[in-house]
C-alpha cells in the first residue's frame, strides 16, 4: 500500500475545509437574493380560425380551453370551420378536444387546421375510437 490512507482523508478533510467558506457563500447567496415577481400580461381575447376535418363523422365533437368549453357541435359535417375569441399568447395555446364517434366505427381520425391572430397555420391530428378526450398543444 503506497501513503496512509489516514494522511489522506486529512489532507481531503483539509481542502473541504478551505472550500467550505466559497460553498457557503454560493448557496447562501441564492437563496437570500430578492427574488422579483413574474409578471404576466393578461391575454387579450383574439380570433382564431380553425378548420376541423374528420375521417369519419363523430356523433359529437367540444373544444375546451381554460377549463370553460368554448365550441361543441353534435352530429357534425365531415369539415367544420369557424373562428373562436380566445386569449392566445404569443407563444400559442392548449386546446383539448373531446370526440365521440359511435361505438362500432373503425379507427377514426381529425385533423385540426389552427390559424392564430399572427397568421401562422399550425396543424395537429388526433386519432381513436369510441370516445377521444386530448389537448393538443399549438406552438
Amino acid at each position: 500500500m503506497r501513503g496512509s490512507p489516514l494522511l489522506r482523508a486529512a489532507i481531503t478533510f483539509a481542502a473541504l475545509l478551505v472550500l467550505a467558506p466559497l460553498l457557503w457563500r454560493m448557496t447562501q447567496a441564492e437563496s437570500a437574493a430578492p427574488k422579483k415577481p413574474i409578471i404576466t400580461t393578461p391575454s387579450v381575447a383574439q380570433e382564431v380560425r380553425l378548420v376541423l376535418t374528420f375521417t369519419i363523422s363523430p356523433k359529437r365533437v367540444g373544444i375546451v380551453h381554460l377549463g370553460e368549453t368554448v365550441w361543441s357541435k353534435a352530429a357534425p359535417e365531415s369539415q367544420e370551420e369557424f373562428s373562436l375569441k380566445l386569449p392566445w399568447p404569443r407563444e400559442g395555446g392548449e386546446l383539448k378536444f373531446k370526440v365521440e364517434w359511435a361505438d362500432e366505427t373503425p379507427l377514426s381520425a381529425m385533423r385540426v387546421q389552427l390559424t392564430d391572430p399572427s397568421d401562422n397555420e399550425i396543424e395537429r391530428s388526433l386519432w381513436g375510437k369510441g370516445t377521444v378526450e386530448r389537448v393538443l398543444n399549438f406552438p
